[in-house]
């Protein structure tokens, strides 16, 4: 039953939020001697599959425009020149950076030898044993990691989307013309973002 024109906005919404109920079949909620919101909103949000990488991105102190590239990442949304070429926007699909093969995201995120060197030059100064990862098992593995809530686990995490940032810049810059750094002084950059963000105690682990 529609909601009658004279009344408030505020009590339109209310009378309609019974069709709410009936969409989700969830009337007996309202019968209920206990009512739960809670259990409305998730039977609201339905069955979906669990995103193991949030914290990733929640969790972390990075900044927003860092934690965009970030997202567009893990999302696979982020326009790699795989993806122009598929659309027609570009005639080459190499990765810039190597010019070794395709440039798609598990490529560029650190299987290129460029940002590969850039990650484990960062997994070096944080004292982290260095191992080689697939794309999704280097996500796995920043995942578990964002779970903790030590200074080590929360740089490591922040040192990670840094350097997938910069890895991006120096995609980009190399593609429009700009200057690429070597390793050394990319990894100097990632370390100015991440110690602009800590404090002092936090800062003393990326020069010890």
């Amino acid at each position: 039953m529609a909601a009658p024109n004279r009344l408030s906005w505020s009590m339109k919404k209310v009378l309609e939020s019974r069709e709410v109920f009936h969409e989700l079949q969830a009337m007996h909620m309202l019968h209920s001697a206990v009512f739960s919101i809670r259990r409305l909103y998730l039977q609201m949000q339905g069955e979906h599959e669990h995103v193991r990488w949030k914290r990733i991105v929640c969790n972390n102190k990075a900044s927003p425009k860092t934690l965009f590239v970030t997202w567009l990442i893990l999302h696979g949304r982020i326009a790699t020149k795989d993806r122009l070429f598929s659309w027609g926007v570009t005639v080459d699909n190499c990765c810039p950076l190597c010019n070794a093969t395709c440039e798609i995201i598990s490529h560029l995120f650190f299987e290129c030898t460029f940002s590969q060197s850039i990650w484990t030059v960062c997994q070096r100064h944080l004292k982290v044993v260095v191992i080689r990862r697939q794309f999704d098992e280097e996500i796995h593995a920043v995942a578990m990691k964002s779970k903790r809530k030590g200074a080590i686990a929360q740089l490591y995490c922040m040192m990670f989307v840094e350097a997938m940032y910069q890895i991006w810049l120096q995609r980009t810059a190399k593609i429009y013309g700009g200057i690429v750094l070597n390793t050394e002084a990319n990894y100097r950059q990632i370390c100015f973002r991440v110690a602009s963000i800590f404090n002092d105690d936090i800062r003393q682990l990326l020069i010890c």
